[in-house]
């Protein structure tokens, strides 16, 4: 190793808070390291799996950190670090590769994760250092599970005799696996309809929705589409959007018609 590159290995081992710094460009042409020659490896993970467990989707975990141990009695280089397959949303925060890691000390690498789709996804953090094997690269599994909330609305057609006051109860339920919100109701241009969000439920806005159980059919939120013919003014056919914070379908509609 040159001079300068003897230099910058005394000033990284200088850095007291083991993260991995970056080497950048030391002047040395030469080849890198390569892995050490040793009967096992001596970098050690401080975890073997993250486990992110549910997230929403459409929003990012909270970050995980793995912390790496060089137990060797010389400097490490990371030659490489990915999160495969990139199909399932993990990612590092920053790619270590090309820094270097002191004897004894700890380097700290932060997972994120945002998931890509509803359900399980599993990936592996993969690292490659000269103080591990050649082939035997340092390894995290990493698993998630992307869950979402998704409203219904039962009837989402309803037909009414033109001229006959109504009210008709209408089931919200959520059949989706994380709490919807249902933010706001679209007005219509029919003033004989209204939708009551019954205010004797605290029927406000925003309205939550947990996710109803299969079995049970619980829990359900009731509302009460009102027809007051004597303020029916308007086309016979109107649309309720039920705007919500359900990634599926954030916009659930109810149709009625006037007969």
């Amino acid at each position: 190793m040159s001079l300068r590159g003897w230099v910058l290995v005394l000033l990284l081992g200088a850095c007291t808070d083991g993260a991995v710094v970056d080497s950048g460009d030391s002047g040395d042409t030469g080849d890198r390291p390569g892995h050490t020659d040793t009967d096992g490896p001596s970098v050690y993970p401080s975890v073997d799996v993250i486990d992110f467990g549910k997230q929403r989707m459409g929003e990012q975990a909270r970050p995980q950190d793995v912390w790496l141990q060089n137990t060797s009695p010389v400097t490490l280089e990371f030659l490489d670090a990915a999160t495969i397959p990139e199909n399932q949303g993990f990612y590092l925060d920053r790619d270590p590769t090309g820094g270097f890691l002191e004897p004894d000390a700890t380097a700290r690498l932060t997972v994120r994760w945002r998931p890509l789709r509803v359900g399980e996804h599993e990936g592996r953090l993969v690292i490659d250092t000269t103080a591990n094997p050649e082939g035997a690269p340092i390894e995290v599994v990493l698993l998630g599970e992307g869950v979402a909330g998704a409203l219904r609305v039962d009837p989402d057609v309803i037909e009414l005799p033109r001229r006959e006051a109504a009210r008709v109860p209408v089931t919200l339920s959520n059949v989706g696996d994380f709490v919807v919100l249902l933010e706001e109701v679209g007005a219509v241009d029919n003033p004989g309809l209204t939708l009551d969000l019954d205010p004797r439920r605290n029927g406000e806005l925003p309205i939550e929705v947990a996710p109803t159980d299969e079995g049970t059919g619980l829990p359900v939120r009731t509302v009460y589409l009102d027809y007051a013919p004597e303020l029916d003014d308007g086309p016979s056919e109107v649309t309720f959007t039920l705007m919500n914070d359900g990634y599926l379908d954030p916009e659930r509609a109810l149709t009625v018609r006037l007969q």
